[in-house]
């Protein structure tokens, strides 16, 4: 049985999954909720008849996105592997976004609002990620995606990028991560064994080079 959350997005998630069946699946679209998680979890386990300790791993969509969501949802991975002695397994939350349309399009980019007129976008090659998330320009994102399929789940970027490319391929829906669809590739990382230390145990964290966090970090 295995437990897998993200709260990288607005998109709250939290799902189950037992004997290779998803028994508790969980979405909420709600702006700062991702201290809900607890309580879902608690839910979860008295309809399902299920404790904590019978989890074999937890899996955590490492982002990037919320920063206030990913502390929440990683605290909660952490404190319960630490209690019951269970391994950490952390998945790309864009790995979620991509995956309802690997069958459909060989590449695929994920682009989401940063804030402060910023993005941050990956490149997914019949679903593998090429290279790793980035932080940049909307400019730098589009660079190249003309045979792309673009997905994203804010609706400025969307008008963003059609503004400036109107023959793009756009996914016209939003595409949320979810738990849900973290679970497989989570699964496969278990039973591979690449578990996160907890000392290295952090969500992807991208900062602009004159971020002043980013600043006290390096000094």
């Amino acid at each position: 049985m295995f437990l897998a959350l993200d709260a990288s997005s607005k998109n709250i998630s939290l799902a189950i999954q037992k004997n290779g069946k998803i028994i508790f699946n969980y979405n909420n679209l709600k702006p700062f909720g991702a201290s809900d998680l607890t309580a879902v979890l608690q839910k979860a386990a008295q309809k399902c008849g299920i404790k904590p300790k019978d989890f074999k791993a937890f899996i955590v969509g490492h982002g990037p996105g919320s920063f206030t969501g990913l502390r929440v949802s990683y605290a909660m991975a952490k404190a319960l592997a630490i209690a019951f002695n269970k391994p950490l397994v952390t998945v790309p939350s864009f790995q979620a976004m991509v995956e309802p349309f690997i069958h459909d399009f060989k590449k695929i980019t994920v682009i989401t609002d940063a804030r402060k007129g910023m993005v941050y976008w990956a490149e997914f090659i019949n679903g593998t990620m090429k290279g790793r998330e980035r932080l940049g320009v909307l400019d730098a994102a589009l660079t190249g995606v003309r045979d792309s399929f673009i997905v994203t789940y804010d609706a400025n970027i969307r008008a963003a990028v059609l503004g400036k490319e109107k023959d793009l391929n756009v996914c016209v829906k939003d595409v949320y991560p979810q738990a849900a669809v973290l679970l497989a590739a989570g699964i496969a990382a278990y039973h591979e064994k690449r578990f996160v230390a907890l000392n290295k145990f952090e969500p992807v964290y991208l900062h602009p080079k004159d971020c002043q966090v980013r600043n006290r970090l390096e000094k």
